[in-house]
């Protein structure tokens, strides 16, 4: 068969391997096939991806104007039809796998908020959203294929909640349309009132994630996302809604560049005392971020190497916050979302695990 392009993307920076890998098959199979790479690797290590990844061009941030141009000029193509937002591009091609449980879906992109250690503004320079109508459309594909799992990657999914998330959850309520939502990524606790948590647990979301990230006052200041008391009225409103809070997972971070064991060991220990389970994220440093700019400039972290992006690793050990330290936080969110799950009533200062 004739090839005449080949588009490939990128996921984690530290996959960046199969994304080398994919690209040298598709050379071997279709060997006079221009091959485009983009995708998060593609963006955040960028001249990298140019000096090994073997694609013919690789672009960065939100490239679907940039491809279609470069389509057009290199195949010579007229095209009168704009492109001027989200909606106006075709649906994932879902329908080419024969079988599917779940797929994935956005209808924001981008976030309103400038963490540091976070890199979304590297791949969208506004918040963007897509109009609610559309997002209900693609919902409704999706059920009437039978597929009754959907995961949302919005970064912000509750901003602008009254003109957005409200009016799209209505809609799959009022059409019954019986499909299960996951949120991978975490929503904004601040924002979550009491007529979006009823929205949330009657539309059919499973899966629930908070982003807390620190006790600390100072940081929870910086970040501008949510308060102790945010989080403690939203997890209230899930609770009169029907969504248990021992089912509700709170992003907490452990890591960071000026953080303290002790602030990791508070965060933990507040969020098991209000009932929910944790997720204690390890940070990893991901370039053009302050927290980036801190851990090549006081770690000596490497600068040019996909793979130490790796939340496995811990690179930013010292002997303010050893791996020792690392371990034995795991093992003590371990225990307690050991605790929740079994509705043990114990305090985790019981297990004196951080000892």
């Amino acid at each position: 068969c004739t090839v005449d392009l080949i588009l490939v993307t990128s996921g984690m920076t530290y996959w960046y391997r199969s994304a080398h890998e994919a690209i040298a098959m598709c050379r071997e199979i279709f060997p006079e096939t221009p091959v485009l790479l983009g995708g998060i690797y593609a963006t955040l290590f960028y001249e990298f991806a140019k000096q090994h990844a073997g694609a013919d061009r690789v672009f960065k941030g939100e490239s679907e104007r940039a491809i279609l141009e470069f389509v057009k000029e290199k195949f010579e193509l007229r095209s009168t039809k704009t492109y001027t937002g989200y909606d106006d591009y075709p649906l994932p091609a879902y329908h080419l796998y024969p079988k599917l449980e779940y797929v994935g879906m956005m209808t924001t992109r981008g976030c309103p908020y400038t963490c540091s250690f976070c890199a979304t503004h590297e791949f969208t320079d506004v918040f963007k959203r897509r109009r609610p109508q559309k997002v209900v459309e693609e919902i409704r594909c999706y059920a009437e294929k039978g597929i009754r799992n959907i995961t949302l990657y919005d970064d912000a999914l509750f901003v602008n909640a009254e003109r957005h998330i409200k009016l799209i959850l209505r809609d799959v309520i009022s059409e019954k349309l019986n499909v299960n939502f996951h949120t991978p990524n975490g929503l904004f606790a601040k924002l979550l009132d009491e007529e979006l948590a009823e929205l949330l647990v009657e539309s059919g979301f499973k899966t629930i994630r908070l982003s807390y990230e620190s006790k600390n006052p100072e940081r929870q200041k910086q970040m501008r996302k949510v308060t102790d008391t945010d989080l403690e009225r939203a997890l209230n409103n899930l609770e009169r809604a029907g969504f248990p809070r021992n089912k509700v997972t709170i992003y907490l971070i452990m890591g960071l560049p000026d953080q303290s064991p002790s602030e990791v060991r508070d965060s933990i220990r507040y969020v098991h005392e209000l009932g929910a389970r944790i997720s204690l994220s390890s940070y990893s440093p991901i370039p053009n971020t302050p927290d980036w700019n801190s851990a090549v400039r006081d770690y000596g972290f490497p600068s040019d190497n996909p793979l130490m992006t790796n939340k496995s690793v811990y690179p930013l050990k010292n002997a303010r916050f050893t791996e020792a330290d690392f371990n034995r936080l795991k093992n003590e969110a371990i225990t307690c979302n050991r605790l929740i799950r079994n509705n043990e009533d114990q305090s985790i200062s019981d297990y004196n695990v951080y000892a």
